[in-house]
């Protein structure tokens, strides 16, 4: 009979820890969906901010086109700084985006510029940030099911 006691004993020792770590997975997972979660929730105000930047200026440019190159050029020059871009291809972009930049100070000011840029910027870290997840996140659903 007390064989039979300190096995259930044993048996009910090994739920009470499966339970708590079930219980601390399934936190860990509540967080990770909840910081996924902040970063699409952030991402999305960034574009819209990008979004009323733009609409605020294209009404004083002729030529949309300096602007969207504009966009485009600081995205290349965010995403090759934070991989592994070898540095004269940086170099280029950079030139690049200052020779638009210089257009574009003819008809918005400066601030205007840098404020374009520095939120383009910032939302194309966001958006490299959520590429990184999108794989790992796909992976793991793959392997539950």
């Amino acid at each position: 009979m007390r064989a039979a006691a300190g096995g259930l004993k044993v048996t009910t020792n090994t739920l009470k820890n499966q339970w708590r770590k079930a219980e601390q997975e399934q936190k860990t997972n509540r967080e990770a969906w909840q910081n996924d979660l902040n970063l699409f929730t952030t991402i999305l105000n960034k574009q819209k901010e990008l979004k009323t930047l733009e609409d605020s200026l294209k009404r004083k440019l002729e030529n949309q086109s300096l602007l969207e190159n504009l966009l485009t050029s600081q995205e290349l020059l965010t995403n090759s700084q934070l991989t592994n871009t070898p540095e004269r291809v940086i170099k280029l972009i950079t030139l690049q985006l200052t020779q638009i930049k210089s257009e574009l100070a003819v008809k918005i000011t400066s601030e205007e510029i840098n404020q374009l840029c520095q939120v383009k910027h910032e939302l194309a870290k966001l958006e490299l940030e959520l590429e990184k997840l999108l794989p790992v996140n796909l992976e793991a659903k793959v392997e539950i099911r």
